[in-house]
């Protein structure tokens, strides 16, 4: 690779297409799986949007969501469909809110990710949801 900007590309193009396999394999398209796997792969998220931002002129903005909001696009509707996630949500908002969820987990005090991801995922899906319905 040329640079670190191209090694996170090529990790992330490869974290997407692994999510992507798993979901057909398993015949779930869930938003739901599709964000806790988005999760799961957010330091490189972060890794290389840190590094492109520092390549970046300084008004220009750089954000890698392009690259994985495709893979949400799908899901996205489905959920639509089936009344489990508001209208209004957007793909770029799921990733925001996996953002959210995945960074600053240690300043929960609950030593297991996993169990702190779960916990605030859940919180988050609650305001995901339309009105009256719980999140799946």
């Amino acid at each position: 690779f040329r640079d670190r900007i191209e090694l996170y590309q090529a990790v992330l193009d490869h974290e997407v297409d692994l999510i992507k396999q798993e979901m057909r394999s398993a015949g779930d398209g869930s938003l739901f799986l599709v964000m806790r796997k988005l999760i799961d792969v957010s330091d490189i998220y972060l890794a290389y949007a840190s590094a492109v931002q520092n390549t970046a002129t300084p008004t220009e903005v750089c954000s890698p969501a392009d690259l994985m909001a495709d893979l949400l696009e799908v899901p996205l509707a489905l959920a639509k469909g089936q009344g489990l996630v508001r209208l209004a949500v957007t793909a770029y908002e799921v990733l925001l809110a996996c953002r959210m969820v995945a960074y600053g987990w240690r300043l929960d005090g609950e030593p297991d990710r996993d169990v702190a991801i779960g916990r605030r995922l859940s919180l988050m899906l609650s305001g995901l949801v339309p009105d009256g319905r719980t999140a799946a």
